[in-house]
């Protein structure tokens, strides 16, 4: 037993040695190369309720050096308390080209996608940034974001993420997970494999690339959009590219580490919950996505690359996540059973044979 911890504590030494270096090493990058070429640009954000400081939020968007792009704000209800601040916006920034866009009704699952794919369609440009409510960008942010699609495979460009603002304990402890797990693990997954996946704080896409890939109606039914939205778009044979950039994401206060789930609604990721069936099937389908790695590692589960494998068997969360991965593991065999996994996982959450090894195939599966 002794020589399996000291090899655990090894191996996650390493891992973390190899995770500095990576940290390092992006935050050495130069930024993309800049030029004149700035073609016009349509800024997506679904919003749903009021994150914190949400005007500040919505402005930093309005101050941007770049000098064509227009700014589409999408709710699901007039109701919604963001609407008189977007409406302020609006008064307070004439100059630009922004737009409030309310939909009383839609028949995706998750409401967010739902949003875009309306903003999609309302947008004037070709060049599409999508970004989360609660981020906040700074002023070269477009320049940034943009500069890559000069070359015809990118199909997306995506940016890290901070929590800024923490006022109080469990804030800060967010923040700490984010910058120590969930920034490290990225930046493995990236130089081991490169970016096959989107974040959701910022995804630059392009309209053809998205059609390509049968636009938003074919993520609809899905909660890890962003995840979903960069793999197709890599499968489809373009680029997904991770920028020099790193946007803010404004959190002054949680009142338990709970908090943040139960907000997530306000934060971009919010469905409707008349839907368990299909939540229950893309969690299914995101644990059976599992062990993908050529290196053998697992990766890309739900949104977070390396969730389970490289990041918790570090030295503070070694047991819990060799428990985690070992349960994986044991979740993986007994799904491709097929039949087995049918009896065993299938009925007990109502879903369909066809989720499992023999039935249709899942979305990102296609390429």
């Amino acid at each position: 037993m002794k020589v399996l911890f000291d090899g655990l504590a090894c191996f996650a030494t390493l891992y973390y040695l190899f995770a500095l270096w990576c940290v390092v090493a992006f935050f050495s990058r130069k930024p993309f190369r800049l030029s004149n070429w700035t073609p016009p640009v349509s800024i997506l954000k679904p919003v749903k309720g009021l994150d914190e400081a949400a005007f500040e939020n919505f402005v930093s968007f309005c101050r941007q050096d770049y000098p064509d792009y227009e700014v589409l704000f999408g709710v699901g209800s007039k109701e919604d308390p963001a609407v008189p601040v977007i409406q302020r916006l609006i008064q307070a920034h004439p100059e630009l080209d922004i737009q409030l866009v309310v939909l009383e009704s839609m028949r995706a699952v998750n409401q967010k996608v739902g949003i875009l794919d309306v903003l999609t369609q309302r947008a004037r440009h070709d060049l599409l940034v999508i970004s989360d409510s609660d981020v906040r960008v700074p002023p070269n942010y477009l320049k940034e974001i943009v500069s890559p699609f000069q070359e015809p495979k990118i199909g997306m460009v995506t940016c890290l993420y901070r929590i800024s603002g923490s006022k109080n304990l469990p804030a800060a402890l967010e923040s700490m997970i984010i910058h120590l797990d969930f920034f490290p693990a990225v930046l493995v997954a990236e130089r081991l494999e490169g970016l096959g996946f989107g974040l959701g704080a910022t995804m630059a896409i392009t309209r053809s690339a998205l059609l390509t890939i049968g636009g938003f109606k074919r993520i609809a039914d899905y909660l890890a959009d962003d995840y979903l939205l960069g793999r197709l778009i890599h499968q489809a044979g373009y680029r997904v590219l991770l920028s020099t950039v790193v946007v803010d994401i404004i959190q002054e206060k949680l009142s338990t580490m709970g908090t943040h789930l139960q907000n997530l609604p306000a934060q971009g990721l919010f469905c409707q919950h008349s839907h368990p069936r299909r939540f229950l099937q893309h969690d299914l389908y995101s644990h059976q996505r599992l062990f993908t790695s050529r290196l053998g590692a697992p990766v890309h589960h739900g949104c977070r690359p390396f969730a389970h494998g490289f990041v918790d068997l570090g030295p503070i969360s070694g047991g819990t996540g060799l428990a985690g991965c070992l349960a994986e593991f044991a979740f993986q065999r007994i799904y491709q059973r097929g039949d087995l996994g049918y009896r065993i996982f299938g009925k007990h959450c109502l879903l369909e044979k066809e989720h499992f090894p023999g039935g249709s195939r899942r979305p990102d599966d296609q390429g």
